[in-house]
């Protein structure tokens, strides 16, 4: 790893723990172990540092999906249950992060966002196009249909949990309307898992 790497990885964590507004690029070279000299030698200034962590971060959170997903018994379990376990740790941080660049420095929010989002779709195309070849889910509709119809009910469930009068959480409304789309989705074999899913999971948060 190099010096650049080991910058962008621990600083990447920092602004995940402490938020990216207000650290100071001498409390980043301090986190760093190393001078501030160091740190301009390999990043023109905060802003550059801010830029390149949120692409690394980005990279981190899809590399620890792909991971997560290659240990799962099927990508309906992934979609289902991992996908959501692990929103609270690493992508969660991640988002978190994310969200502070997009209301404190915009300008770099604007030329990252694009990279960021094709990244995710390409990765979930991959995800459902697995389910498709493993037998779960239905060969009918296009991969890339699919994709655009999730990012929808993405945009759908923040409407929802924005909502004054809702008495459901953002994760609860995402996680019935990703159920009821998947097993839509789904073959019998797929039905079958995500049935098996619900049952084990119909007592939960009542």
């Amino acid at each position: 790893m190099t010096v650049r790497e080991k910058i962008l990885a621990n600083t990447t964590n920092f602004f995940m723990q402490e938020g990216c507004r207000k650290v100071t690029m001498d409390e980043i070279a301090t986190y760093n172990c190393m001078s501030k000299r160091t740190l301009y030698e390999n990043f023109r200034d905060k802003n550059d540092l801010v830029e390149q962590c949120v692409l690394y971060g980005n990279n981190l959170a899809n590399s620890h999906y792909s991971e997560f997903m290659n240990c799962s018994d099927n990508v309906l379990d992934f979609l289902l249950e991992g996908y959501e376990g692990h929103q609270s740790s690493v992508m969660g941080n991640y988002i978190s992060f994310l969200d502070e660049v997009k209301k404190y420095f915009p300008e770099i929010y604007r030329k990252t966002v694009d990279y960021i989002k094709k990244s995710h779709r390409d990765m979930l195309s991959l995800i459902l196009k697995r389910g498709q070849d493993d037998g779960f889910i239905i060969k009918l509709i296009a991969t890339e249909d699919m994709v655009m119809a999730m990012a929808s009910i993405m945009k759908a469930t923040v409407l929802l949990s924005s909502d004054k009068e809702s008495v459901m959480s953002h994760q609860k409304i995402f996680k019935l309307l990703n159920v009821i789309y998947l097993r839509g989705l789904a073959t019998d074999k797929g039905r079958a898992v995500i049935d098996e899913f619900l049952e084990k999971h119909k007592n939960d948060n009542n």
